[in-house]
C-alpha cells in the first residue's frame, strides 16, 4: 500500500453567534465561494490567489513522497535523546565503556564528499543540521557552515580552517584537538561542549559566547566572549 504524505492548511470559517455580531453566518453565506473545479491544486501561485477570497475547497496540496512518517520521525529523536542522556551520564559518572554506546549511535561519515552530498546544498552547509554525526578527524576547511546545528555530534580532531563558522549553534559535543585557525566564528554559541586543545589562531571571536565549557582541566565555567586577541587562551 503506497502513503502519500500531504501537507494541509485548513483555513475553518466559524462564527460566533454570541458575541460576534459582525461576522455572521449570513455575512459568510455571502461571500463564500467554491473552489472551482478546473483549479490546479499543485499550483502554489494559483492557491496563494484563491487564499486572497473566502474559498471553500482545495486549493493547494503536495506530496511529499521523501518525508518521513511522524512514526519515523519520533523514533529518529528517541535516539538523538539517548546519546544526550548517555553522553551526559559519561561525563558525570566519568565512566569510558559508555562512550561506545553512544558512538553507535552517531549517524557516521567517513569523508567531505559524502558528507556534502548528504547534507549539503550547492557545495556548501549553510544552515545545516550536522546534528548526532560522527565526524571524527575530517577535513571540513575552507567551507561555509554559517548556521549549522551541531548537537550531540562528534567532532574530535576536525579541520575547519579556513571556514566560515558564524552563527553556529554546538551543545553536548565533543570537540576536543579541534582546528579552528582562521576561522569566522562570530555570534556562535558553544554550550557544555569539550574544546581542550582546539587551535584558535586568527580565528575571529566577535561576539562569540561560552556556557558551561569543559576546558583541558575538565572544569566548567560560564562566560561571556573573548575578544580577538584572546583567542588560544
Amino acid at each position: 500500500m503506497q502513503v502519500e504524505h500531504r501537507l494541509l492548511l485548513c483555513n475553518i470559517f466559524s462564527q460566533c453567534p454570541t458575541f460576534n455580531k459582525i461576522d455572521t453566518a449570513k455575512f459568510y453565506r455571502g461571500l463564500v465561494e467554491e473552489v472551482p473545479e478546473d483549479h490546479d491544486t499543485s499550483d502554489m501561485t494559483a492557491a496563494m490567489q484563491l487564499a486572497r477570497r473566502l474559498m471553500v475547497g482545495s486549493g493547494w496540496s503536495a506530496v511529499q513522497e521523501d518525508r518521513e512518517t511522524l512514526d519515523e520521525a519520533w523514533q529518529v529523536w528517541l535516539r538523538r535523546l539517548a546519546v544526550v542522556r548517555l553522553r551526559l551520564e559519561q561525563d558525570h559518572r566519568r565512566e569510558p565503556a559508555l562512550t561506545s554506546i553512544v558512538e553507535e549511535q552517531l549517524e557516521r561519515f567517513a569523508d567531505r564528499e559524502s558528507l556534502l552530498s548528504a547534507k549539503g546544498k550547492d557545495g556548501t552547509l549553510v544552515d545545516a543540521d550536522l546534528s548526532f554525526i560522527d565526524l571524527h578527524g575530517l577535513d571540513l576547511s575552507n567551507l561555509d557552515l554559517s548556521g549549522a546545528l551541531f548537537t550531540g555530534s562528534d567532532l574530535r580532531g576536525v579541520t575547519f580552517e579556513g571556514s566560515n563558522l558564524t552563527s553556529v549553534f554546538a551543545q553536548d559535543a565533543e570537540m576536543d584537538e579541534v582546528n579552528f585557525r582562521d576561522v569566522n566564528l562570530s555570534q556562535s554559541i558553544f554550550q557544555r561542549v569539550s574544546l581542550s586543545g582546539g587551535d584558535f589562531s586568527g580565528s575571529d571571536l566577535t561576539e562569540i559566547k561560552f556556557f558551561y565549557l569543559q576546558s583541558a582541566a575538565g572544569k566548567f565555567y560560564q562566560g561571556q566572549s573573548p575578544r580577538r586577541g584572546d583567542a588560544g587562551q
